[in-house]
């Protein structure tokens, strides 16, 4: 099945085939989408062509407040037949290149379309049910965002038989007529656009706009679009062959430099910490570094597992030799006769003290194994810790007043609730308070606190004795760490570790406090969730 699934992927395309083809189809998307503008800009550009813009004629309002006229460039603007004519204010011809001849007076004048006003003019022949002819004519203006349309209906004499605005407030005759409706100079769009010398003297210009220069601006449009065309192909053709080769070059280098870090890695070599090429390969770098240090880590762990479990094995040995030795020595010494019989009580008790340690420490190793296995489970109740705590240094008062120790307590008069198991947490604290005392003389103080930090409860217990030496203090809580005194008193070096197990499994946190508040020189601190 395994093989199967191998040959599935290797038959899958690769990185670089794989962005290739996405970039190929990308790309060809992208260029039916810009041709597609590209079209639809030159459509509306053709469409707006129609109508001069303002700005162009303005830009040579200096020639003309001048009387620099040659110097207008009229063909650029109106077609290669369109020229201009300026008028002074007395409406005489003052500037005329064409063949024209022309001769307007004011009110022609002023029927004339302005040339900054964006006005349409819409005029249609209608016949009425008597069987005469009447032309209307509508102007529509965009205000606002907003289209207003003034309409005129004139009789076949031009005479004004209805009106619904004040652009045309008198009767025509048939020239006004037709310089109303562009009739007048056939071929031609005549416009006007009012100027002042410089002088100060009111002018007209003129522009006679050929009818073919839309034509001919069809025709460049239809040039400049081929040619665009062909220019974009070729272009694109030149980016994608350079971008395939940029992109394979791209890939390529930092692909190897990935697969000489796997075949490193492979060989012994250990990861480099940097690396630069594309983001998916630097994300697989960055997982494949991170799996790397795992496992470094993981080898550096089961490396001091196994120092440990030797450790352990030599540790377990040492104190269950000890006491395994006397009680041989003495039991042997009693079975050939060699003890005299006034001496024999004092060797069998001896041998019994030895037994009973020696029974404590294959409970303690029991009870460590216990707590290592997945199946441990505590047996909680819901529990007054102040009370629960209080009981427990009453049942050790007496002993522990006895062995010369002084208690100060300060336990709240409140109740705080926690889940517990009373005998496993009963032996955390009886090995905490164990270890205090076998590590002190006589005279010490033992404290023993509660109190609340936010929503857990606080149990400290500590000792103003000779306090924990530096260097085990960081491992304090591991197994078979004890002390000089420890060891001559053949302590199994558990009793932390175990204590620390237990207030785990009651999903608390036990820490030795670095620098606790003089005088206590060491003390324990346990944080139970209150429930």
């Amino acid at each position: 099945m395994l093989d199967i699934k191998s040959k599935r992927q290797n038959r899958k395309s690769g990185v670089f085939t794989l962005l290739l083809a996405n970039y190929i189809v990308f790309t060809i998307f992208l260029a039916v989408i810009l041709s597609f503008l590209f079209i639809l800009f030159l459509l509306r550009a053709t469409n707006r062509m129609k109508y001069i813009e303002p700005e162009k004629i303005k830009g040579y309002d200096k020639l003309l407040t001048n009387g620099d006229y040659k110097k207008i460039p009229s063909s650029q603007l109106l077609g290669d037949n369109g020229f201009i004519v300026i008028l002074n204010e007395k409406n005489e011809v003052v500037y005329n290149k064409s063949d024209l001849n022309i001769s307007l007076s004011s009110r022609e004048i002023n029927l004339l379309p302005e040339y900054i006003k964006s006005k349409k003019l819409n005029v249609e022949e209608l016949i009425t049910k008597s069987g005469d002819k009447n032309y209307q004519i509508s102007f529509s203006t965009v205000k606002n965002d907003e289209t207003v349309v003034e309409s005129y209906i004139l009789d076949e004499n031009y005479h004004i038989i209805y009106a619904s605005g004040n652009e045309i407030d008198f009767d025509l005759t048939e020239k006004e007529y037709m310089l109303l409706t562009q009739e007048f100079y056939e071929g031609y769009y005549i416009s006007r656009y009012d100027f002042t010398t410089k002088e100060g003297l009111p002018h007209t210009l003129l522009l006679f706009q050929s009818d073919n220069f839309y034509i001919n601006n069809m025709d460049n449009v239809d040039k400049m679009f081929f040619d665009s065309l062909i220019m974009f192909i070729i272009i694109y053709c030149i980016l994608i062959l350079g971008f395939i080769l940029w992109l394979k070059r791209k890939i390529n280098k930092p692909l190897n430099l990935l697969c000489n870090t796997f075949n490193s890695y492979e060989v012994g070599v250990k990861v480099p910490v940097s690396y630069r090429g594309p983001k998916e390969f630097n994300e697989i770098f960055w997982r494949f570094s991170s799996m790397a240090s795992r496992l470094e880590e993981s080898e550096k762990k089961r490396n001091k597992l196994e120092n440990d479990k030797q450790k352990m094995l030599a540790d377990i040995t040492h104190d269950l030799k000890t006491p395994i030795t006397v009680i041989q020595g003495y039991a042997k010494a009693l079975n050939d006769g060699v003890v005299p019989k006034v001496e024999q009580n004092q060797y069998l008790s001896i041998i019994e003290q030895k037994a009973s340690m020696l029974n404590e420490l294959i409970n303690t190793f029991y009870d460590y194994s216990k707590m290592e296995h997945p199946d441990y489970h505590l047996v909680l109740q819901r529990l007054d810790i102040c009370d629960f705590f209080r009981d427990y240094i009453a049942e050790k008062y007496t002993e522990l007043e006895t062995a010369g120790f002084i208690l100060e307590v300060d336990i709240p008069e409140e109740h705080i609730y926690c889940n517990i198991d009373i005998i496993a947490l009963r032996r955390s604290f009886e090995n905490i308070v164990t270890n205090a005392v076998i590590h002190n003389k006589k005279g010490v103080t033992l404290y023993f606190l509660v109190n609340t930090h936010k929503n857990n409860a606080v149990i400290s217990i500590g000792d103003d004795g000779i306090g924990i030496p530096a260097e085990i203090r960081k491992h304090i809580f591991e197994p078979f760490v004890v002390g000089e005194s420890s060891r001559s008193n053949h302590s199994s070096g558990l009793g932390l570790s175990i204590s620390k197990r237990i207030i785990e499994a009651h999903k608390g946190v036990i820490l030795l406090v670095d620098e606790p508040k003089s005088p206590i020189k060491t003390l324990f601190e346990i944080a139970l969730p209150i429930v």
